[in-house]
């Protein structure tokens, strides 16, 4: 099913549920994509069709609202009622294809609000540069408080954009940020490369930011709780399908990888790296999504009733990102080449059930040793010498005229 430039993903259901899979996720939600004037029902219903016939694992979808009529307002109200769907995405850019004005945005957070849905938003400046994340962050912040509509901000690429989701909460907004598996992995250097093919790989929206500090700083406010989840906007193409852009940037399908990638990539540089506990990392990559779309306690939970799909993660493990060691159907990698923990599961063609990998080298994180000091094996004691006391002292020394002068108690007053 193409998307709204009318390229289609070289993933399909399959492809892009196996990776998933391979990757520890057990369950995506894929976006039914709406062009103009098409039925948002019906839409939907052929997205459902295709995915009940590929996907390898279970399955929601996200409705997109590409433009905003009388009809569009009835058919979310059947789609909510009848089809349980209860989160749809609003774009703030795309011109002239599904980009809504701040008036339809408005309409539709009011409307959503009275029907119990969640808005998603692409926050991007439509009219100005792709730089200002952050602007339309805010106003897409501003529109949710307008109407006390629940907000969850898609593909959070930036600080700036994440800084403002954080002061959002802090003052009681009802707002959610969602960094993807790019933006905590990589960072948007990769757009200066002389190599076009490699640039083209990392083409997305919003863009990465070029600040190499930013994947440290989004981890960081994943761990604390200030971002909620984190996705994987998994959308890959082919070199070829990116080549299409080849003289004119513009025109190059937007995406990258990130559904297998996902889960190995915050447990590497959040939990083995010291950021964020096991706890936390269950949270942000599935308890939290499964409370905001409505899915818990079926998903995101181990207990009486839930589905409770389980993970054997084996820390120890590492494997190098390769198109030809991945499930993905793409000979690109946005999620440029490393070393991380993973992968939790190899999928076997022949088989439903799911192998531990093997590998014999061990994580670079593992190897660190922490910049902490073990106060349970410290030597330190205050009744007996210490172990770097076994040299030679030096002896004491009268200081007769100390810097600053001597001291006088008479003066202090």
């Amino acid at each position: 099913i193409p998307s709204y430039l009318g390229t289609l993903p070289a993933d399909d259901f399959y492809n892009g549920s196996r990776a998933a899979l391979a990757g520890g996720t057990t369950m995506i939600i894929d976006h039914v994509c709406v062009q103009q004037g098409e039925s948002l029902l019906q839409a939907f219903e052929q997205w459902q069709d295709v995915a009940d016939s590929k996907c390898c694992c279970d399955y929601s979808l996200h409705v997109d609202i590409s433009y905003w009529t009388d009809s569009v307002r009835d058919e979310l109200q059947t789609l909510i009622q009848e089809k349980g769907v209860n989160s749809f995405q609003v774009f703030m850019t795309h011109k002239d294809t599904c980009q809504l004005s701040d008036a339809q945005l408005y309409e539709v957070m009011d409307y959503l609000r009275d029907l119990g849905g969640i808005v998603l938003v692409h926050a991007e400046n439509g009219d100005l540069i792709a730089q200002l994340e952050s602007e339309a962050v805010f106003r897409a912040v501003t529109l949710g408080n307008c109407t006390n509509c629940p907000v969850y901000i898609t593909k959070v690429m930036s600080k700036g954009a994440a800084d403002i989701v954080a002061t959002a909460r802090k003052k009681g907004s009802v707002v959610f940020g969602e960094p993807i598996t790019a933006s905590i992995a990589t960072d948007g250097t990769h757009y200066w490369s002389k190599n076009w093919a490699k640039a083209a790989a990392f083409v997305m929206s919003p863009p990465l930011n070029p600040d190499p500090t930013t994947p440290d700083h989004l981890i960081s406010m994943l761990a604390c709780g200030d971002l909620q989840v984190l996705g994987s906007a998994h959308c890959v193409y082919s070199i070829a399908q990116k080549a299409i852009g080849k003289d004119n940037f513009t025109l190059i399908p937007e995406g990258a990888n990130g559904i297998e990638e996902r889960m190995s990539f915050i447990w590497d540089k959040g939990v083995a790296a010291g950021k964020m506990d096991e706890n936390q990392f269950v949270a942000v990559t599935s308890t939290n999504a499964a409370k905001l779309f409505n899915l818990y306690p079926c998903k995101g939970r181990v207990a009486v009733g839930s589905d409770a799909d389980l993970v054997i993660w084996d820390s120890d493990k590492i494997r190098t990102i390769t198109a030809k060691s991945h499930h993905s159907a793409s000979a690109t990698r946005g999620v440029s080449r490393a070393m991380y923990d993973g992968p939790v599961c190899e999928v076997s063609l022949a088989s439903k059930y799911l192998t531990p990998a093997t590998s014999t080298k061990t994580s670079p994180a593992k190897n660190q040793p922490l910049a902490i000091r073990n106060l349970h094996l410290s030597n330190f004691s205050l009744s007996v010498s210490q172990e770097d006391e076994s040299g030679p002292r030096r002896a004491c020394h009268r200081i007769v005229a100390p810097p600053g002068g001597r001291s006088n108690i008479t003066s202090l007053g």
